[in-house]
């Protein structure tokens, strides 16, 4: 928390991506969200460290409520749409000085948390 420059901190959006990525990829998936809750809770826990501009995406993140550019980024990553997906990127990366690219690597690791969540769970 609060780590990086700026009025969100390249962590703190790194951790607001991650959350969402992680719940909206279980979800997905249809496994259970409270691995995606317990990551959440987790981050709440330690926004007091960081700016209230990141804190307030943090809470937002943990209540899955994004922004209209990430929010439409998903259901091109669940439908295998790759045009979809480099436009939706392109939207995300928009946004801010470095915060969609530093939301974007959380997206990448939630979606692979996800990934792997689901590859170990039993049916």
């Amino acid at each position: 928390m609060g780590l990086g420059v700026g009025a969100t901190p390249s962590g703190d959006d790194l951790l607001a991506g991650l959350v969402v990525a992680f719940r909206r990829g279980l979800g997905a998936q249809g496994l259970s969200q409270r691995s995606a809750t317990r990551l959440a809770a987790a981050c709440l826990a330690a926004a007091g460290r960081t700016t209230p501009l990141a804190r307030a995406r943090l809470v937002h993140a943990a209540a899955d409520e994004v922004d209209e550019a990430l929010d439409g980024l998903f259901p091109a990553v669940f439908a295998g749409d790759r045009a979809g997906v480099w436009q939706g990127v392109a939207r995300v990366v928009r946004a801010g000085h470095a915060s969609g690219t530093d939301t974007l690597a959380g997206v990448i690791l939630g979606l692979r948390l996800a990934l792997e969540r689901g590859y170990t769970s039993s049916p």
